[in-house]
């Protein structure tokens, strides 16, 4: 089906529940977009522009959100996230959040359009 489809099915049980519940949560705000992938990431994908996408780690998860500026926003809006410039970390014990992602998508989807 697409990158992100085979990320999901490759990863172990606990990581396919996750990974499809905050996957899901992106397309809600995003009912339009497209499996692809960007530097590597599978990814979702919005006027030919990666949104969001998601690696698994031998101990966590890794969210790309593709712009340090959309980091710093989610980083702003839940203290204590571990982050660098370009990517967002996690594990199953401290999951991300279903509105989260909503504040994530919705910030890379403006990002683009102003673009």
């Amino acid at each position: 089906m697409g990158a992100l489809w085979d990320l999901i099915a490759d990863s172990p049980e606990d990581a396919r529940e996750l990974l499809s519940r905050l996957v899901a949560a992106a397309r809600r705000r995003l009912p339009d977009a497209v499996e692809g992938v960007s530097y590597g990431i599978p990814a979702l994908m919005h006027a030919g522009k990666p949104v969001i996408g998601f690696r698994v780690g031998a101990k966590d998860f890794s969210l790309y959100p593709f712009s340090s500026a959309v980091v710093a926003a989610a980083a702003s809006v839940r203290p204590g996230l571990t982050t660098t410039k370009g990517s967002i970390h996690f594990t199953l014990a401290a999951p991300l959040s279903e509105e989260l992602i909503d504040l994530i998508v919705a910030a890379r989807v403006a990002e683009i359009e102003r673009r």
